[in-house]
C-alpha cells in the first residue's frame, strides 16, 4: 500500500509535467497509429484491457503509445505485459534516481544499478 501511495504521488507529478512539456511524438518517437501500422497485433481491446488493469491498481491513465511499447516488448502476451508494467512502475516509484539525473557515473546510481542487476539475474 505504501508503494502505491508513493507511486501515485510521483506518477501524478510525472504525468502532469509530461503533458505540459512534451508531445507524444517527442516522448515516444512514434504515435499510436505508427505502432498499429507496424504491429497490427496492437488493438484497442488490448490497450483498453491494460488501461483498465492499470486503473484498477490506482495508476492514472497511461498514454496509448506507452501501453503499445509495453505490449510489443512482451511479444503481445497480456499477462507478461501486466507483470512488466507492475515491475516498471514499482521500480519507478521506489527508485526515482534510476529515471532522473541519469549520470551513470554517480556512485549512488552505480550502487542501485548493481543491486538491480543482482535482483534481475536471480530470476
Amino acid at each position: 500500500m505504501l508503494i502505491k501511495l508513493l507511486y501515485n504521488d510521483y506518477y501524478n507529478y510525472y504525468i502532469q509535467s509530461y503533458y505540459n512539456t512534451i508531445s507524444y511524438r517527442m516522448r515516444f518517437g512514434h504515435t499510436i497509429e505508427d505502432s498499429r501500422k507496424k504491429y497490427p497485433e496492437i488493438t484497442d481491446e488490448i490497450l483498453d484491457n491494460l488501461q483498465k488493469w492499470a486503473n484498477d491498481r490506482g495508476l492514472p491513465n497511461i498514454p496509448k503509445e506507452q501501453l503499445a511499447l509495453f505490449t510489443h516488448s512482451c511479444y503481445f502476451d497480456i499477462e507478461a505485459t501486466r507483470r512488466c508494467m507492475n515491475v516498471y512502475y514499482s521500480i519507478r516509484a521506489t527508485t526515482p534516481e534510476l529515471f532522473n539525473n541519469r549520470d551513470s557515473s554517480l556512485e549512488n546510481l552505480q550502487h542501485s544499478l548493481r543491486t538491480l542487476y543482482a535482483l534481475i539475474s536471480r530470476s
